[in-house]
């Protein structure tokens, strides 16, 4: 089976260009929100400016018909693409019945595309209670997946096999995944593959407060959105996707089951184990993920992603691996240390593991490396 190579595409990160930057010391600062624009769920927020769809030059219909927070994923997804054509010359080669993977994780629409919340008295049941009296609840539960992803196809010309996951922080993990498996089982040659955060609003608080607490309690949301080109022949600035693996964790446990399992199946493919573990879905490792990591690892550079940029729901894994590109083009492990402080040392670099754990307990292990050929 022919192997998978990642290229690197565009991000969308409030103050930042790419999670690249982190290396260099710079991280997502937040804003924090007056108490009545939060309704005292959620304390500070990361917000992206609008981002529209004029310098794709797309027709007002797809403008006005995708949502708000579709937007980031077409302006990442679209410009990747194109400028991945315009650097190969993909125009002349790429012939018209070629199929092309499309894979995309994102997030739910809201009720109503305005960031305003509604003014009410009460309790956070009263409040939820009037929004849903008060706007179209079923608008809620549409996915953005076939709009977003229609409009995508319409504006690249990608024919051919797609997936879509919705909308916890494994989702664009589990895109990723999707197109590894398309590809090494030949169903295309390439693939786009993108992801996105939820739209921050009086909804998503509502709908996410629970699970921020257990997870977030001093952390914050981001809006976020990132892309990347897979592919079955290795190119300039390419690192390899070595390995993918899907689980199902019990949320109770939060440990990093047969993680032992999953390295020693590297070590059989002349794979030696990563130095550099990158982690999504928390701020930070429980005590059953830190002893797992323990046994299996000697020595090991942890980053806690969401530390850095807060949580970017789908979008986390695929910043996840933006950044072990990055490393491995460094050639620089990178920490996240106590009180969020960060240690980044210059040595040699072979592959790196990102682990996307999801709110439900799922759980996907990627390995990104040097080429090998």
């Amino acid at each position: 089976m022919p192997s998978v190579f990642l290229k690197a595409g565009r991000q969308l990160l409030p103050g930042l260009q790419g999670v690249a930057q982190l290396l260099d010391g710079e991280r997502v600062v937040p804003v924090e929100l007056k108490l009545e624009q939060n309704s005292g769920l959620v304390k500070n927020v990361a917000l992206l400016s609008g981002e529209m769809l004029k310098s794709l030059n797309v027709g007002r219909i797809v403008r006005k018909t995708s949502e708000r927070q579709a937007h980031w994923v077409i302006f990442v997804a679209v410009n990747t693409w194109l400028e991945y054509v315009a650097s190969q010359a993909l125009g002349e080669t790429i012939v018209e019945d070629e199929k092309v993977g499309l894979f995309l994780g994102l997030g739910t629409v809201d009720c109503d595309d305005d960031d305003a919340p509604i003014e009410f008295d009460g309790s956070r049941n009263d409040y939820a209670s009037h929004l849903l009296g008060d706007t179209k609840p079923l608008v809620g539960l549409i996915l953005l997946n076939s709009s977003a992803g229609s409009h995508i196809a319409q504006l690249t010309g990608i024919k051919g096999i797609n997936g879509m996951f919705s909308p916890m922080a494994d989702a664009g993990a589990q895109a990723l995944i999707e197109a590894y498996f398309s590809l090494r089982e030949r169903q295309c040659k390439r693939a786009l593959v993108a992801a996105g955060s939820q739209k921050l609003t009086p909804w998503y608080y509502l709908a996410y407060r629970e699970l921020l607490s257990q997870r977030y309690q001093a952390g914050f949301p981001t809006e976020s959105a990132a892309a990347l080109v897979a592919i079955t022949e290795p190119e300039v600035d390419t690192c390899e996707l070595y390995a993918v693996k899907r689980l199902f964790n019990p949320p109770e446990n939060r440990g990093f089951p047969r993680l032992q399992v999953f390295i020693d199946e590297l070590a059989q493919q002349g794979v030696a184990a990563p130095t550099q573990v990158i982690y999504t879905g928390g701020l930070q490792l429980s005590g059953q993920q830190r002893n797992d990591l323990a046994e299996v690892f000697s020595s090991i550079s942890l980053c806690c992603l969401d530390q850095l940029v807060g949580y970017t729901g789908p979008a986390s894994a695929l910043h996840g691996v933006h950044l072990a590109i990055a490393i491995l083009q460094q050639q620089r492990l990178f920490s996240t240390l106590a009180a969020n402080d960060t240690q980044v040392i210059d040595e040699r670099v072979e592959s790196v593991l990102i682990i996307a754990e999801g709110f439900n307990g799922q759980l996907c292990y990627l390995v990104v490396g040097v080429n090998r050929v």
